[in-house]
């Protein structure tokens, strides 16, 4: 029932890499598993010799002196649908809807039935179903025989259900996973183990039967499952009952489990949320074992305090004391992973308060293996690796999303690259680049502001505004049109005909155009 035989460290770690590539579904970079190994030897070493070789810990739960509980009755409807499902592709093929089978079944145990008369087989209590009634002493699957019928065999809605003309069939489909639920409970053999082996601490939401939380492998605090590993207090208290084929190793299936946190030198520690739920059974086993580690390392008797910091049912075992102080220190030292409140504090007789800080400052990103400087939880790579990060195209410089600029045609650059390379029209707006811009007397233009609402000067040929230009004649009668500076200068205005002229005449202190000038002096002579 315990985990096969330990190799040595170098093959363990081995297949921590091979974990986390399946997890993942990508290399992992050798730096990166030789910063988390560094880290994890160095920062484990005081609690490292309190654990077997492997860095485990075991002891089997007392099943005589032991309540049955909700989780050993999860676990035995999970073996049972495992065994469901086999079955359903063998014996019993000739069912299109076996599944349905063990769906039933499964939630017979859980909702229509107690884990004590699924242990027995015997109803503990009177219930009605169907029309029928049923006396405690009955058996369970007489009870389950008809919650069938009535259910899916011959349901009152009349909805055609497959199989439903195969009932002896059904009903000793729902025997045999029945009895395979029963037979779980009767020889249940919990194990509880205390590890700070890595793959433990990896997989600790991972390869349950059912539940998860935010430390799961594809959870939302991903990144903390390092954090966690490379620190010097965390180990983790979990519960098993099978070992089962889980990334290519054979790996127990967690039925429960609960971080917990050590302070060697004060001799006490705190043991966090529990998962799936409350089981003090598995709890008081939990603390049996950290308190192994507390005493061993101050070399005094084996006994210690406990104190339920949450309100908890305390279930006590015969070298445990009631703690009337409830004072502790905890505190995280990152963003990676996510803070549960702890439900015990466990301290020696002359151990003192804990002070506890969670988690390791620095990680590595597993692609590339660099120690990381984001802060993102969900991931296990840095924010290049996952395409957080970006190199200006032109310098190469490494760059954020919030320090991007984009070119053209998607092009990435800094912002010293950009402004050398680009930019912003002050007539439309528009990106343009610095070797299409055409400049005009108001600064630089793109290429189609310049051709929608430019035109050059006849005189001095700089880029004016269309309607700040002024047309001015001459005696060749070509079209010309200056801008306001050139006509101050090269133009004057008629007195006559009032309209612009480059060649033009005095008379009498005016200026005249020549056809005017000529029809005044005219007209005074003729007079």
């Amino acid at each position: 029932m315990l985990y096969p035989e330990f190799k040595n460290w170098d093959d363990e770690w081995e297949k921590f890499k091979e974990v986390i590539e399946k997890a993942i579904d990508d290399e992992v970079s050798y730096d990166a598993i030789c910063t988390i190994r560094t880290g994890w030897r160095e920062n484990k070493k005081d609690l490292l010799p309190h654990f077997r070789e492997d860095g485990r810990l075991f002891i089997e739960v007392d099943k005589s002196e032991e309540p049955l509980t909700s989780e050993d009755l999860d676990a035995a409807v999970y073996i049972m649908r495992k065994a469901g499902e086999k079955l359903g592709e063998s014996k019993f093929a000739e069912l299109k809807k076996g599944k349905d089978v063990v769906t039933l079944v499964s939630r017979f145990c859980l909702l229509h039935a107690t884990k004590e008369e699924v242990a027995s087989n015997k109803l503990e209590r009177k219930v009605t179903i169907g029309g029928r009634t049923f006396s405690p002493g009955t058996k369970l699957s007489k009870y389950l025989k008809e919650f069938l019928v009535v259910n899916y065999i011959e349901p009152e809605d009349d909805l055609l259900y497959p199989d439903r003309d195969k009932k002896d069939k059904i009903i000793e489909f729902a025997n045999i996973l029945l009895s395979i639920a029963t037979e779980a409970l009767r020889n249940r053999e919990d194990i509880v183990c205390l590890s700070i082996n890595p793959i433990d601490l990896f997989l600790q939401s991972t390869h349950t039967t059912g539940w998860r939380s935010c430390h799961a492998t594809d959870g939302e605090y991903k990144a903390g499952l390092l954090s966690l590993i490379m620190d010097e207090v965390t180990a983790i208290a979990y519960v098993y009952r099978t070992i089962e084929p889980f990334y290519n190793l054979d790996l127990p299936r967690k039925i429960w489990r609960q971080l917990v946190y050590f302070d060697l030198e004060n001799g006490s520690c705190l043991h966090s949320r529990e998962y799936s739920g409350s089981n003090p059974t598995f709890a008081k086993y939990a603390r049996k074992l950290s308190a192994k580690v507390l005493t061993e390392h101050k070399g005094v008797e084996y006994r210690w305090k406990a104190m339920p910091l949450n309100g908890n049912f305390k279930c006590s075992s015969k070298n445990e004391e009631d703690d009337d102080s409830w004072s502790y220190i905890l505190e995280t030292r990152s963003s990676w992973h996510y803070q549960d409140d702890p439900t015990y504090r466990v301290r020696l007789p002359e151990g003192k308060r804990p002070e506890v800080h969670i988690g390791s400052y620095d990680i590595p990103c597993l692609r590339c293996g660099y120690t990381r400087e984001d802060d993102n939880s969900r991931s296990f790579y840095c924010d290049y690796c996952e395409g957080n990060y970006y190199y200006c195209s032109s310098c190469d410089e490494q760059l954020t999303e919030e320090d991007i600029y984009e070119g053209l045609e998607d092009e990435i650059l800094c912002g010293d690259c950009f402004h050398e390379r680009y930019f912003y029209c002050a007539r439309c707006d528009g990106l343009t680049r610095k070797d299409e811009a055409i400049f005009t007397v108001d600064g630089p233009r793109c290429p189609d502001c310049v051709e929608r609402y430019y035109f050059d000067c006849d005189y001095c040929e700089d880029l004016v505004l269309k309607n700040d230009l002024y047309e001015v004649h001459a005696q060749d009668r070509e079209e010309r049109y200056y801008c306001s500076e050139c006509v101050s200068r090269h133009a004057i205005e008629c007195a006559w005909c009032g309209e612009l002229w480059i060649d033009f005449k005095e008379y009498k202190g005016k200026y005249y155009c020549i056809e005017c000038y000529e029809a005044e002096i005219f007209k005074e002579e003729g007079a």
